[in-house]
């Protein structure tokens, strides 16, 4: 079972298969036409003078390792037919190569099962059997965070106890669903909380209508118990939390101490820091066997508008993801992150728009495939950004490649030049590297070539609100 620590993040599970963005010069992903890379949005404010912006020493080590899933999507599951059935839709999400993903069950369950001892109805999900392997090649699969139907224990957001014929039925469709994708050649890596956000289930008064933590604990356990039976090599996660929830949490560890990590969302807004944001229970490191109130975090999502008012909302929402992202995995060893897909009624943030894609999953697809492995020192890392630069930088390196994510977050461009220490497996320094580069209306991105002399990049704009990749 995949296994979390303070210095290793999931290692042993992240996808072989990278695939390579072909560097063309001032050209976008989709092959349209764009302006030149690095062209500042404002007026480019450079650093001390005969200084670096950014000085990466590849051989200091943080201690952190970033493994592809970190640049997961989450899909939900009420856009699965309406999705996986367009040709276009299909086809704007397999060009981004995602390497984790995780498929919402929500509203499927009940259309699925639609009332106790039901024959399952496989047709409600067969779109998304046909398709996911085409659409998702190089991925691993969570499955999980449904609503259960609303015949089950008087409507779903009232479950004041778990009776025998709910566990028993519960146990039952989960199994059977196991089951059935097994057979359907469907490989999934990871299960997901049973419930999705029961501590926000029953809005009109939550005190009184949120499930309990220990009807969670008590459903979940008994579900996850039938599904390690089927395979073993399963692993499970829970109890998918609006947020970061103790008390859920503790209840699911002492129920079920098999789960692998401790799940929960983060929705819109500034860039958390996630020390003050978790408790200080250690909730993203421990020495297994866990002690039953400390499991790794794992955030399989990052419910970010990206319908914030036409291309630019959409790149904000790609910087905000940027920087969530990167601050999670600079200071707590962040396991997975995710990002919400829309359902057909736009409710929800999503993956594309009439088989564009958005911004932010151009970034997450670029960083999926090059920001990965063991994480590294830098000069400006993000936690604590200088007062003028408002950059967050995270830089990793895997044998003698390397990746680069350099955020602008703030309202002005930044120029400079990138200086990179002890280059893996280069030891002159010299050389060409690629340079991805998403600002303004370019949600795509555009590839260049950068010429490099005795590990000096000699000058790069990044421009206001812009998200820059340097890669091998």
């Amino acid at each position: 079972m995949a296994r979390i620590t303070r210095r290793r993040a999931l290692s042993g599970s992240s996808t072989a298969a990278f695939a390579a963005i072909p560097a063309v010069r001032a050209t976008r992903h989709d092959g349209q036409s764009s302006p030149l890379y690095g062209v500042p949005c404002g007026r480019a404010k450079g650093i001390a003078e005969g200084g670096s912006l950014i000085v990466v020493d590849f051989a200091s080590p943080t201690g952190v390792t970033v493994v592809p899933q970190l640049w997961g999507v989450a899909m939900a599951g009420t856009g699965w037919k309406e999705n996986y059935e367009s040709p276009a839709w299909r086809s704007a999400v397999r060009a981004l190569n995602f390497q984790f993903v995780r498929q919402h069950l929500e509203g499927l369950l009940g259309s699925i099962f639609p009332f106790y001892n039901a024959s399952p109805n496989w047709a409600a999900i067969a779109p998304f059997v046909k398709y996911v392997r085409a659409v998702f090649p190089n991925a691993q699969l969570q499955v999980g965070g449904a609503w259960f139907p609303d015949y089950m224990n008087g409507r779903n957001g009232n479950w004041r106890t778990a009776s025998a014929q709910d566990i028993n039925w519960a146990v039952s469709m989960w199994t059977q669903l196991a089951n059935y994708l097994t057979a359907q050649g469907v490989t999934v890596t990871y299960w997901d909380g049973i419930f999705n956000e029961p501590d926000l289930q029953g809005l009109a008064d939550t005190r009184d209508t949120t499930v309990s933590a220990a009807v969670v604990a008590a459903v979940s356990s008994a579900v996850f118990a039938a599904l390690r039976q089927i395979n073993p090599d399963w692993i499970f996660t829970g109890p998918c939390t609006a947020w970061w929830n103790p008390a859920y949490n503790a209840a699911i560890n002492q129920a079920f101490p098999a789960l692998a990590y401790n799940s929960f969302h983060h929705y819109n807004g500034a860039a958390p820091d996630w020390r003050n944001v978790i408790t200080g229970q250690g909730v993203f490191y421990g020495n297994q066997p866990f002690p039953t109130d400390r499991r790794p975090g794992l955030i399989n999502e990052y419910n970010q508008d990206v319908n914030g008012g036409g291309p630019n909302g959409s790149m904000q929402a790609a910087v905000w993801c940027a920087v969530q992202l990167m601050v999670g995995a600079a200071t707590q060893n962040l396991a997975i992150g995710g990002y919400w897909q829309v359902s057909p009624d736009a409710r929800f943030p999503g993956v594309t728009q009439d088989g564009i894609a958005y911004a932010p999953m151009h970034l997450l697809s670029c960083a999926g495939q090059h920001v990965i492995g063991t994480a590294v020192q830098c000069s400006n890392p993000g936690t604590s950004p200088r007062a003028s630069v408002n950059v967050y930088t995270l830089a990793c390196k895997r044998g003698s490649g390397f990746g680069i994510l350099l955020t602008n977050y703030g309202s002005r461009a930044h120029s400079g030049r990138i200086t990179l220490q002890n280059w893996p497996g280069n030891p002159t320094g010299n050389g060409t590297i690629e340079m991805w580069q998403q600002f303004g209306h370019d949600r795509a991105g555009t590839v260049a070539i950068l010429k490099v002399e005795r590990g000096v990049i000699p000058h790069i704009t990044l421009p206001e609100t812009s998200n820059t990749i340097l890669y091998t």
